[in-house]
């Protein structure tokens, strides 16, 4: 905390045993790690809203299992990264699990809702853009949806299978990055590349008419030099 290590007395430990991430299929040299939710304090969501990311190695000694390090990255950073909508310029960057739940998504009433908070309507991506869902579906890979009102861009983090440091890394979730740009947006960005290209080749035009007008007057202006002496 603040760049400091901090022991905590036991009786402010709380119990994680019954938490998804302490799972009985980490071997010795897995790495586990958890999916983007919010951290939970006494059963409780903490609020403000804390994302994380849990990272969790299981202790063996010899072939005995002893209990697990399990590392709380704090997923703010990413959130911020990827949770922005502007309207005013037609642009978005959102994540969606592999359930179809926003986890950023383009506003706070869809954000975390639906697994983390039951009561929350509209929190899946089918619920608003059933197209969107049903074309990320059925593509594993980067792709693009043309909606109602603009593009979607997508593409995918999975990272099960993959080893660290000789450490096979363990990951119950795949998350979609969805980017969002509307017609309007790309419209207006397509007549300002129009108008510099057209810009450009004016000025490009004008230079070559100039350049050899300048020419021409050059020679004339020599010829007229060669005339007079003769």
């Amino acid at each position: 905390m603040d760049d400091q290590v901090i022991v905590w007395d036991r009786s402010q430990l709380t119990n994680r045993s019954y938490r998804y991430y302490l799972t009985d299929d980490i071997e010795p040299g897995d790495i586990y790690i958890s999916n983007i939710d919010l951290n939970i304090e006494n059963n409780e969501v903490t609020i403000p809203y804390q994302p994380v990311i849990r990272f969790v190695k299981g202790i063996y000694k010899k072939d005995d299992f002893l209990g697990y390090i399990v590392l709380n990255y704090k997923a703010v950073e990413v959130a911020n990264r990827y949770g922005y909508n502007d309207n005013n310029a037609g642009i978005g960057k959102f994540l969606v699990n592999d359930q179809g739940y926003w986890l950023i998504g383009p506003n706070d009433a869809t954000s975390w809702g639906g697994f983390m908070f039951e009561s929350e309507k509209n929190s899946k991506v089918e619920d608003s853009r059933p197209g969107l869902w049903e074309n990320i579906k059925a593509s594993n890979d980067l792709s693009s949806y043309y909606g109602n009102k603009g593009v979607y861009t997508y593409d995918v983090i999975n990272l099960k299978g993959f080893e660290f440091s000789g450490n096979e890394i363990l990951s119950s979730e795949t998350v979609y990055i969805i980017s969002f740009t509307s017609y309007f947006t790309l419209l207006a960005d397509s007549i300002i590349w129009f108008l510099i290209l057209t810009a450009l080749v004016l000025v490009i035009t004008v230079s070559k008419v100039y350049n050899n007008w300048k020419r021409q007057l050059i020679a004339s202006e020599a010829n007229k030099k060669t005339s007079k002496i003769k």
